[in-house]
């Protein structure tokens, strides 16, 4: 797939193809025993993305893990749709990301009122990670690093938060 590079150390750049252009977004897939997906670009490139991981091999039950490094739309729209496609993957976010991946309607309501009809074209609709109920439910308990001995709770089954005090990397 000419969308598709090779970076090496079994490590892909994705050119999700955002709103239909090229070299606007990428996602990263890190090949090897349990395959990461780092970045899922729009909602309306999760299927260019899919088509990506088939053609390097990453079959719906084989990709390990989703991460997203924040939520904006361009980096995670795609989340729910990705997550659906992979039902097995983890997905991985920042815990104040968590409650936009656990119910994106203000979120989405906050981009419709920047990029009014262009919001469709450009991003799509972030859908909600699948089977997500009550986005205080606690799931999965994870330790913070250097930090007392007490368990953070997440927002989303089977997802996992990046810990507090993770280094905000910025908009990219």
């Amino acid at each position: 797939m000419d969308n598709i590079t090779a970076l090496g150390g079994d490590v892909y750049e994705i050119d999700t193809r955002m709103a239909g252009y090229s070299g606007i977004t990428a996602g990263y897939l890190i090949l090897g025993d349990r395959p990461c997906l780092v970045e899922t670009g729009t909602s309306t490139s999760a299927p260019v993305v899919r088509d990506a991981l088939t053609s390097l091999g990453v079959g719906p039950r084989d990709l390990a893990t989703v991460v997203v490094t924040h939520i904006h739309l361009d980096h995670a729209g795609g989340v729910g749709d990705i997550a659906g496609f992979y039902p097995d993957a983890e997905i991985v976010v920042h815990e104040k990301g968590a409650r936009h991946l656990a119910d994106p309607s203000r979120l989405m309501s906050s981009a419709r009122m920047v990029w009014g009809d262009k919001l469709d074209v450009l991003f799509g609709e972030l859908s909600p990670h699948r089977g997500v109920q009550d986005p205080r439910a606690r799931r999965h308990r994870l330790h913070r690093p250097r930090q007392r001995a007490h368990a953070e709770q997440s927002l989303l089954p089977r997802a996992r938060q990046a810990p507090r005090g993770a280094r905000r990397l910025g908009h990219r």
